[in-house]
């Protein structure tokens, strides 16, 4: 058996996710809030979904209508926006959110938002491609947690050096002008 679905997939939705993706900032605006560990499991698990979904069905992400796929990541980042200004800010780690408060919203941030991105488009075409979906969902799958736990390495230094009221502002503004774009479908 060849690696090469594998190779090929994590390679290109890497680039893919990189250069032409909103969620660095999801999961940087989360960082600034919930210590790392709990937003990695929480992204993890949503990324490692979304990418299932877009190998088995990605023909049928393809088809669904960009208004809806829009209107529905903008709700989730402005539900994102509202669950962060609404936890108060705490120090980190006395009081902090529990774990599944943590990595549930971690979750539904990355999970409910940006489908049909170049990503899932990339990885439903190239398991369409090699016929290898199992090779193409690990290879996709590891592509976008690499770039999350990028994500959440940079954020979690920021947070050591900046005030958390000013990270929670930033990233309840950081979500609400992503659901406006969303809505709007600007990329």
């Amino acid at each position: 058996m060849s690696v090469s679905p594998l190779i090929a997939a994590f390679s290109a939705v890497l680039l893919a996710e990189t250069v032409a993706d909103r969620s660095l900032y999801t999961i940087s605006s989360l960082t600034t809030r919930f210590r790392a560990p709990y937003v990695a499991v929480g992204v993890s698990i949503a990324f490692v979904m979304k990418m299932g979904v877009a190998v088995l069905a990605g023909r049928t992400l393809a088809a669904l209508s960009p208004s809806l796929v829009g209107a529905v990541t903008g709700a989730a980042f402005f539900a994102t926006a509202i669950a962060l200004f609404l936890r108060r800010s705490r120090n980190l780690p006395e009081n902090e959110p529990p774990f599944a408060h943590a990595a549930s919203v971690s979750f539904a941030a990355i999970f409910f938002t940006e489908w049909c991105d170049i990503g899932q488009v990339t990885a439903a075409m190239i398991a369409a491609r090699f016929g290898a979906p199992l090779l193409v969902w690990t290879g996709a799958s590891a592509a976008v947690i690499l770039k999350g736990l990028l994500a959440l390495t940079v954020a979690a230094r920021l947070r050591n050096r900046v005030r958390s009221e000013w990270l929670r502002y930033g990233a309840c503004a950081t979500c609400v002008v992503l659901g406006v774009l969303a809505i709007l479908r600007i990329d």
